[in-house]
């Protein structure tokens, strides 16, 4: 679990190692009351020099008009 800015940052900073190049695309944000979820798209080449295309979810809820949680799933190959 990530607490704090700091955590986010080295979190993200990791996760951005993992491909050498990738492009977001297909993006839509959906609704319902507290929750939110987001699908996408994301394609293009790893660090070991391999194409990839897979799609994935974002889930977030919502309280005090702040992001209480957020899960993110990724297509498996």
């Amino acid at each position: 679990m990530l607490k704090g800015k700091d955590d986010l940052r080295a979190h993200f900073a990791d996760k951005s190692k993992a491909h050498r190049e990738a492009r977001f695309s297909e993006a839509r944000i959906h609704r319902a009351g507290d929750k939110l979820f987001g699908t996408f798209r994301v394609t293009g080449i790893d660090h070991a020099g391999r194409a990839f295309d897979r799609y994935g979810i974002d889930l977030y809820e919502v309280k005090d008009g702040k992001i209480a949680l957020k899960d993110s799933y990724l297509k498996a190959e």
